[in-house]
């Protein structure tokens, strides 16, 4: 009896270490795996920039694609704006936003003080909209001239975000309607911006996603300093 549970005690043993060890080989292949996926579309990871070199770039560079994240950094700040505007009403700071006259599509008063306005994180809309405007400029200013080859993730991340905000724009107007049966004016031009970056970013999120399908980018950076 003795001999047949040690015997059992060993077997236990053997399948104990057995599980760990493939769970072992499993966890550690898996990075592996990632790394040469990521090798086979040609991806080398996020490459950082000189300082120098990424102001020289940014302020003087031009190529296709630098145009339009120049462009769509503009119309962020534009969104961004919209969202001080409607901030400062929101927490009192003015008391009236002027709406188009002769007209009752708009009422940025009363959507702005609404329920719908106030229901989110526990503050107003106003800064959220601030804050993911100021988001977008990041991701679009961030990398040098020629990022849709050197570092194609920072375009699709722009792109992707870009993309979240339009479909979420819709529904918050969608939202903004069917409580107030008024649009806030600030909001569907901030909401104009976000549909516009999205058309700009095009071009470069699909430059983007060549070059990580290793099919290469056709707009060259062309850095004219």
């Amino acid at each position: 009896m003795v001999n047949n549970l040690f015997d059992y005690q060993l077997r236990a043993r053997s399948l104990t270490n057995r599980i760990h060890t493939a769970y072992s080989i499993r966890r550690w292949k898996a990075p592996c795996k990632l790394m040469q996926s990521c090798q086979r579309i040609g991806y080398k990871g996020l490459r950082f920039m000189e300082p120098q070199q990424l102001s020289q770039e940014l302020r003087k560079g031009q190529n296709p694609h630098m145009s339009r994240r120049r462009a769509i950094i503009g119309l962020s700040m534009l969104g961004g704006s919209m969202g001080q505007l409607v901030t400062l009403y929101q927490t009192g700071i003015v008391s009236h936003l002027p709406d188009p006259p002769g007209q009752k599509l708009f009422d940025a008063d009363r959507v702005d003080a609404s329920n719908y306005a106030y229901d989110k994180f526990n503050s107003p809309d106003g800064p959220i909209m601030v804050f993911t405007y100021a988001i977008t400029a990041w991701l679009a200013s961030a990398g040098g001239l020629d990022r849709a080859r050197r570092n194609p993730i920072l375009p699709i991340a722009m792109g992707i975000k870009i993309l979240i905000d339009a479909v979420t724009n819709v529904e918050l107007a969608r939202e903004e309607w069917s409580e107030n049966k008024a649009f806030c004016e600030y909001c569907q031009v901030a909401t104009l911006c976000t549909f516009a970056s999205l058309v700009l970013a095009a071009p470069e999120v699909m430059a983007a996603t060549r070059t990580l399908l290793g099919r290469g980018d056709k707009d060259t950076a062309e850095n004219t300093q």
